[in-house]
């Protein structure tokens, strides 16, 4: 059996076309790859917008802890100022 011209054409014709085919899933692959990374880095951006609103919270919370300790100690001091006065 020897092959042909048509013969040829027609693997060829059919090499083009699964080669088309396979050109589309791949373009159709990397679209949804590259969906999936926005996807992810707008959730990663969510979630640094998130945790520099929680790191403000806590400086905040850390300040107003040194505020109260300074405000309790100028009052025990204060306090123990009158006792000592009034005791001695």
């Amino acid at each position: 059996m020897t092959v042909s011209h048509d013969d040829l054409n027609r693997s060829l014709g059919k090499m083009e076309g699964l080669q088309s085919a396979m050109e589309k899933r791949l373009d159709h692959l990397e679209r949804t790859v590259s969906d999936g990374f926005d996807n992810i880095n707008k959730g990663l951006d969510k979630i640094d917008k998130r945790l520099a609103a929680i790191e403000s919270k806590e400086a905040e919370r850390k300040g107003a802890w040194k505020i109260i300790a300074l405000v309790a100690g100028a009052v025990s001091a204060t306090v123990a100022s009158v006792v000592k006065y009034f005791a001695g």
